[in-house]
């Protein structure tokens, strides 16, 4: 378009270009995408100031009258006030043209002066310039590309942990094909991906290996991870776990079908692979990863598989740190449930790992076991110096990591589950959660909403084991009861049913259990219903129902806990039952109370003796 202009003799090409691109690198360098024409036309002036002698200026008016007229490089929008707005027709030729004042000293003095470099890496950062700075890479000499490529690998070397934007701008380097040294792409291959990976690599290299010319990558990249294997390490395994997904895509098959079968049917490097590539297509998942990955992120394992990759997660193997995380990713994106791999067996290594002196992995594994009854109730001893442990790491978790910190004080019984304490611990990590929403990431995300499922359904199992009760529902509330074994309150309802019989007998993994069983840690905590059912459960053994007989128990209990206790058994008083009247006795005995809708102590003890007499009014 230029072209054609300048073809007519109206101006100098490199003139033009010239004010192009100075208007190109003012704009971009405020983040400006539009300009209205007041501000073009001062542009413009303020260009032909700072590149006095370089070029031939135009009056401003009549050279973006041309452009308008003669050429679609800048493009009048709107307007604004009766004022127009221009913009360049496409994003990228504003940033071609950023490029070329760069690298051709067309912007202004304080840019002129310095190197091109130098001029660059102070946006480094910033995805808006990603573009500009592969183009003058692309389009620099032997002065300006090889130290911007120094300049980057510089940035990222010396900042590890936090130098995700200058990796990305160094893939780009390598998939944009910018001419460079083998020494200096196999180093940023190594710096890149011989530990971890990002999202944006990921995508781009599935777009990458599109072209005949990333061989030397895909080649470089196997044969590290081959050496790596063969040193018992994992260097690369990320990158070269990527490149099997997308030549599987290539091939048309399913990524996770593919390291299924070879999680199965290998034992060397294949199975590593296997490992590897679950752990970034569910990481990918569960972050939202979108692109050609996408449409592979559903998929229901074999049982075969699902019970493989428990037994592996028992038996500690070489790799078994690598199958942890990807256990975890793989349960974060719901590719696996908790339920098919997380059992007590499972729990006891995690555990063990946990309490060794290399914690890591078995912490990893703890953290997403479901906080349920069961798991709560699995035989482990727990010190207090573990307690110490997991309530230090809780503590001085970062954001990141403390749902999943939580997780692991919580089956360390490091609160009182049935007494609210790990509730009322919830409440204070939403809250804390709730002042540092913008540091978590999609993982906590989805661990707060499991602990949130987890912790407030601990309380609802022992609802509707009651509501089942009250409905006449025994097997239900039986069972419901069952679930929540361990749970003071399910082994108060267990006893009472078992004490009534009501139902035949308890079991739990195979041992029956008698109502003293049941009830004996209620009782030796003091608990208001443990007690009252003891002393029911010893006056009936005796046949002696009388208040010095129950003493021992009804003495025990807490003040606060009467309220409770009354209404229980006057419904049961007032379905006529025996021991509804009893209750109350006993605490009129105790001084608990002196009245009930049935009368004082004299009347309660009149109904009593005509349930002696065998003449009780119905």
């Amino acid at each position: 378009m230029v072209l054609n202009w300048h073809s007519d003799g109206c101006y100098e090409l490199r003139d033009i270009l010239i004010q192009l691109s100075y208007v190109a690198h003012f704009m971009t360098k405020r983040g400006l995408l539009r300009l209205t024409r007041h501000m073009l036309t001062e542009v413009l002036k303020q260009c032909a100031q700072d590149l006095e002698g370089i070029y031939l200026p135009a009056e401003p008016g009549c050279f973006i009258d041309k452009l308008e007229e003669r050429t679609c490089v800048l493009e009048n929008c709107f307007h604004v006030s009766g004022q127009p707005v221009y913009q360049f027709t496409h994003l990228q030729l504003q940033e071609y043209l950023t490029a070329q004042a760069i690298l051709f000293g067309c912007s202004d003095p304080e840019d002129n002066q310095l190197h091109p470099v130098d001029v660059l890496k102070k946006y480094f950062d910033q995805p808006a310039w990603r573009e500009i700075i592969v183009m003058v890479a692309l389009q620099g000499d032997n002065r300006v590309t090889p130290a911007l490529l120094e300049e980057l690998l510089a940035c990222a070397e010396n900042n590890p942990d936090d130098n995700y934007y200058v990796s990305n701008l160094l893939f780009e380097m390598i998939v944009n094909f910018v001419p460079m040294r083998m020494d200096t792409r196999r180093r940023i291959y190594d710096l890149l991906f011989r530990a971890n990976i990002t999202d944006y690599e990921i995508r781009r290299i599935g777009e990458f290996m599109r072209d005949s010319r990333s061989g030397d990558f895909v080649q470089y990249i196997t044969e590290q991870h081959r050496q790596s294997y063969e040193m018992e390490d994992t260097d690369f395994a990320f990158a070269d776990a990527v490149i099997r997904i997308f030549e599987c895509i290539e091939r048309k098959e399913h990524p996770l079908e593919l390291a299924q079968e070879m999680f199965l049917n290998f034992n060397d490097i294949k199975r590593q692979e296997a490992v590897f590539m679950l752990t970034i297509i569910s990481w990918c998942k569960y972050c939202g990863v979108k692109g050609a990955l996408s449409l592979y992120y559903q998929f229901t394992f074999h049982p075969q598989f699902v019970a493989a990759v428990r037994e592996a997660l028992l038996e500690e193997e070489y790799g078994w740190k690598d199958l942890v995380s990807s256990v975890k990713d793989m349960l974060l994106a719901g590719l696996l449930s908790d339920q098919a791999v997380l059992d007590e067996a499972v729990f006891c290594k995690a555990f063990q790992v946990y309490c060794s002196d290399s914690p890591k992995f078995g912490k990893e594994l703890l953290s997403m076991f479901p906080i349920t009854y069961e798991s709560l109730m699995y035989d482990v001893e727990v010190t207090e110096e573990i307690r110490d442990r997991a309530r230090e790491a809780y503590e001085e978790a970062d954001p990141v990591d403390k749902a999943f910190a939580f997780t692991i004080c919580a089956l360390c019984k490091c609160w009182d589950v049935w007494k609210r304490g790990i509730t009322d611990e919830l409440v204070t990590l939403e809250g804390y959660y709730s002042q540092n929403r913008n540091k978590m990431d999609d993982a906590a995300r989805i661990k707060m909403s499991q602990l949130r499922r987890q912790v407030y359904a601990l309380g609802d199992l022992l609802s509707q084991g009651i509501e089942a009760y009250q409905a006449g529902e025994i097997k239900k509330a039986r069972d419901t009861f069952m679930k929540a074994w361990g749970n003071t309150g399910a082994m108060n309802n267990l006893a009472y049913m078992l004490r009534r019989g009501e139902i035949g007998s308890v079991a739990y993994k195979g041992i029956e259990y008698s109502v003293p069983e049941l009830l004996k840690a209620g009782v030796e905590a003091g608990e208001g219903f443990s007690l009252v059912n003891m002393a029911l459960y010893e006056c009936t053994e005796k046949g002696d129902f009388s208040f010095a007989a129950a003493r021992a128990y009804i003495g025990r209990i807490d003040p606060d806990e009467v309220k409770g206790i009354f209404y229980w058994w006057i419904h049961a008083a007032l379905k006529k039952e025996r021991e509804g009247f009893l209750v109350l006795s006993w605490l009129m005995e105790a001084g608990f109370i002196d009245e009930t809708p049935f009368g004082g102590r004299q009347e309660i003890s009149r109904i009593l003796e005509e349930y002696e007499n065998g003449t009780e009014r119905r």
